[in-house]
């Protein structure tokens, strides 16, 4: 089963050269070539800087529900590097105690790339991220006591949260894959908690992973609307903007880009079903697809 998805292009036609099927399992990884996104010192408003791993591969549930349960996220596939054929991974692991990470920390996680995006690049560990009402503001949460505790657990979890590539993750600036187990982020000190060199926070502070940091100052970022991302009702529906907005930015005269269904599930991620329910598969992603057409991020959606 493939998933046609086309993108209107800039005169509002659709083009109409197709991707292969047998490229876009390899090309769902947005390796080296052509997604090395420029990226300006001053961005446009609401546009903030998003890192390509994290655009490409899965590592947030779409839904609470989905949460429960859930203590990793798996994406599979055969890539083509030179020579050789090669089987890759990518898992995220959850803590047993902390859960898995799901779509509030998934906008608290977008809140603070917009904060690290009005920041000038190179960047080091500390990252001074100001207060948490800052986060709530950007994620159009109203501020409470509760929903501080809320991003204060948002953030722990994610720290808590495990990644294993295989071959999957890019690291630009050393020009090759990583095959090591690490985290998005590796450490929070609040304000009023003790830094590392002994002193007090006089205000909230996040360590990236060496990997994550790297990158960002490697420049391996995308563009990303964060009004647009925003706007979107749909978890499913802001999540295939991020994963195909990645794929469009780089398509050049190519109209359309086809995946797997199979494919798709995994980086998204949602649950699969099975030819049998065909229906349920079209049922769980159209509300996503049809939000996606009425704000003309697509012209169209075509199963095959």
């Amino acid at each position: 089963m493939t998933l046609t998805k086309k993108k209107r292009g800039s005169s509002g036609a659709p083009r109409r050269v197709m991707l292969p099927d047998d490229q876009n399992d390899s090309a769902a990884l947005g390796p080296g070539s052509d997604a090395e996104l420029p990226a300006t010192d001053v961005l446009p408003p609401d546009i903030i800087r998003s890192e390509v791993n994290f655009l490409a591969l899965p590592f947030f549930a779409l839904s609470r529900r989905d949460t429960h349960g859930r203590m990793k996220t798996e994406y599979h596939t055969t890539v083509q590097r030179g020579d050789e054929r090669l089987e890759v991974s990518w898992k995220v692991l959850a803590h047993q105690e902390y859960g898995y990470p799901g779509p509030f920390d998934r906008e608290v996680h977008k809140a603070i790339e917009h904060m690290v995006s009005e920041m000038r690049p190179p960047l080091e560990n500390p990252i001074r991220l100001g207060s948490l009402y800052n986060i709530a503001k950007l994620m159009g949460v109203k501020f409470s006591g509760r929903a501080s505790q809320d991003i204060k657990k948002a953030i722990q979890r994610i720290i808590m949260t495990g990644i294993e590539s295989k071959g999957t993750f890019y690291q630009k600036g050393q020009a090759k894959w990583a095959t090591d187990i690490f985290h998005l982020y590796e450490r929070v000190v609040f304000l009023g908690e003790t830094l590392p060199d002994g002193a007090t926070a006089d205000t909230n502070h996040l360590f990236f992973s060496s990997w994550y940091l790297d990158n960002i100052n490697a420049r391996y970022v995308k563009p990303l609307d964060y009004a647009f991302f925003r706007s979107l009702h749909g978890h499913v529906a802001s999540r295939l903007y991020e994963l195909l907005g990645l794929k469009f930015y780089g398509m050049g005269s190519h109209p359309f880009i086809r995946y797997r269904y199979s494919t798709l599930c995994q980086l998204l991620p949602v649950t699969r079903h099975r030819h049998r329910h065909f229906s349920q598969a079209k049922r769980k992603l159209g509300p996503a697809h049809q939000e996606l057409i009425h704000t003309a991020f697509f012209k169209d959606v075509e199963w095959t």
